[in-house]
């Protein structure tokens, strides 16, 4: 979660879904959002929403 190569991702994933988001925001679409999600939160039985 915090190696240089992790965080340049993360950098440019919110970037993109600014992006998206003022795209689809002018198009009537829902926003965009990234998380970063540390690989050993993550279980078979979970939801997107019980990850976040």
């Amino acid at each position: 979660m915090t190696d240089p190569e992790v965080l340049a991702k993360k950098e440019a994933a919110e970037k993109w879904c600014k992006n998206a988001s003022d795209h689809t925001a002018n198009h009537g679409g829902k926003p965009w959002v990234y998380v970063l999600i540390s690989h050993d939160r993550i279980a078979e039985n979970m939801s997107i929403e019980g990850l976040m």
